[in-house]
């Protein structure tokens, strides 16, 4: 919830110091919020890969062999393994749906949508340098939502000011849903762990995790509806709520049904693994940061632009294969 919010008060604070900052030579000034929130996640990805094949696997396994030696299950397959990867495609079926509605017929198409739902927005604070002029991409931020409608000539601006608000708040709800299913998986995967080692390391994983993705949640509401703060409020208060109320509602069924090994172990075995799949999916695509991957290709091209220098002084001609 904090994280959630605290986008409110910095979009405010740069819409404010916009034109300061877009006159600004400090490029390393201007760039270290995206560093800071890419870091996170890349962070979060690797607790989670760590308990995933560290703790998550060994549960999973030692929940599937105790079925097959009390010959409840008498199995030969990968069960755990294959019901892991149903758990991953799962939630990247979701993901993939969500981005379908989220980005909508009527939103332009920017090389950040090729990413997962929860990390295409941190470059937000991002600024890029052509011709020896800074254009940000929050230049517009207190009117841009990446939300564009068809209109005829005729239509008047409060009209299309009015058509193009009820689009943000559907596209915004529609986000948010998206987000708030894609939350409950974390949720179940965290109350159905059976020992405290992998509660508590899971625990701080999703809290690193969420709290990336709350802040990013949040700056995406906030541009979209920087006049409305009681709804970008009452939608992160609900995004911020999910996880906890599933985890204790997987915590209960857990307790519920310890004096039952039998089915104790059916539900161990199979959300165990299904959440195994969960955080292999955050683990390997929610790091993934088009900003990293583009800076990437700059500093590579300026090395580039350096030997082919070097060379040319020296009286050798090349040619210079750009990315």
């Amino acid at each position: 919830m904090v994280f959630g919010t605290l986008p409110i008060k910095v979009f405010h604070i740069l819409d404010s110091k916009r034109r300061s900052i877009l006159n600004s030579t400090n490029q390393r000034h201007i760039h270290w919020p995206s560093t800071v929130i890419s870091i996170l996640t890349c962070f979060a990805g690797g607790v989670f890969l760590g308990i995933i094949f560290l703790d998550l696997l060994s549960d999973a396994l030692e929940s599937f062999d105790d079925l097959k030696k009390k010959n409840v299950w008498n199995i030969q397959y990968p069960l755990v393994q294959l019901i892991c990867l149903f758990g991953f495609f799962a939630v990247y079926a979701v993901d993939e749906f969500s981005s379908r509605i989220f980005t909508g017929s009527h939103v332009h198409t920017h090389p950040h949508h090729n990413q997962t739902l929860v990390t295409r927005h941190p470059e937000l604070f991002d600024t890029s340098s052509t011709n020896g002029n800074t254009t940000s991409q929050y230049g517009t931020m207190g009117s841009q939502c990446d939300i564009h409608t068809r209109h005829s000539p005729e239509t008047s601006d409060e009209e299309l000011s009015a058509i193009t608000d009820r689009k943000a708040i559907v596209k915004s709800l529609t986000f948010v849903l998206a987000i708030i299913f894609h939350s409950t998986f974390d949720g179940i995967s965290l109350g159905v762990q059976n020992s405290d080692l992998s509660f508590v390391s899971l625990f701080f994983g999703i809290m690193v995790h969420k709290s990336v993705v709350a802040f990013s949640v949040g700056l995406r509401l906030i541009k979209c509806h920087k006049d409305r703060t009681n709804f970008v409020l009452l939608l992160i208060f609900l995004f911020a709520i999910t996880s906890p109320i599933f985890a204790g509602i997987g915590m209960v069924v857990i307790e519920t049904l310890s004096d039952d090994d039998i089915t104790k172990n059916k539900l161990s075995t199979v959300l165990i693994s299904a959440s195994m799949g969960t955080f292999l999916y955050i683990s390997f695509f929610e790091p993934y940061d088009q900003g990293i991957i583009e800076n990437v290709k700059v500093h590579y091209r300026k090395l580039l632009l350096r030997e082919r220098i070097a060379k040319n002084d020296e009286g050798k001609d090349f040619r210079l294969n750009f990315l």
